[in-house]
């Protein structure tokens, strides 16, 4: 799903470039053995509920998600269609995203040929799909034909691989997250889905699947 294939990686590399002032960056040693605390449960958990938005608080500092948050409806966000065709009860829309901090990434919208509002969906595929994978393999077509619009990701760096383990450990060593790119990639393409005038703003849930 690379725009350009053999270089997944490359905007990633150059995003921890850009958000070097962001992290607060560890040794290899300290991530070594934080690794290794985990493995052995030498870890504090947390065994009460919490909140909805405390949750959410703790997500984001955990995962050092704010600062792609501050100003995320007001960044520019480049949305170019290069593809349409038929999709069950509705219409596939191949799009390519383009943002400041993530570099450029395929996704696909899928619109039925039902009365609007649409609610809508943001789907992540797991490991080793593609976003058309993802289209076949996890409902998308009866959530068309039920009315419901779905954005499907296509991730970049996804194949569970040496080359997503070197970008994991690049992010962790400078204080980032790669968990927290994905997040942020999914909640690009949520913007897509609340700009569409044929999708409902406040009605957008999420799916994912294995790794997504």
């Amino acid at each position: 799903p690379c725009l350009q294939p053999g270089t997944c990686d490359l905007d990633y590399l150059r995003f921890l470039d850009l958000a070097s002032d962001e992290g607060e960056p560890i040794s290899l040693q300290e991530l070594r053995d934080s690794i290794t605390a985990l493995a052995a449960g030498d870890v504090e958990y947390q065994t009460d509920p919490i909140a909805n938005e405390a949750l959410r608080e703790v997500i984001i500092e955990a995962t050092n998600l704010g600062f792609l948050l501050d100003g995320l409806d007001e960044r520019p966000l480049t949305v170019r269609e290069v593809g349409e065709q038929p999709f069950g009860r509705g219409t596939q829309l191949d799009l390519v995203l383009e943002d400041p901090w993530v570099g450029s990434f395929q996704a696909m919208l899928l619109l039925p040929h039902t009365d609007t509002p649409h609610s809508g969906v943001v789907a992540h595929p797991g490991h080793w799909e593609e976003a058309w994978e993802h289209r076949d393999l996890r409902h998308a077509f009866e959530l068309v034909h039920a009315g419901i619009a779905v954005g499907i990701l296509d991730p970049r760096t996804h194949e569970a691989d040496e080359v997503e383990s070197d970008v994991t450990e690049a992010m962790l060593l400078a204080g980032h997250s790669f968990m927290a790119v994905r997040v942020y990639e999914s909640l690009l393409l949520r913007r897509v889905l609340r700009a569409h005038p044929d999708i409902h703003p406040e009605r957008i849930g999420l799916m994912g699947h294995s790794g997504g």
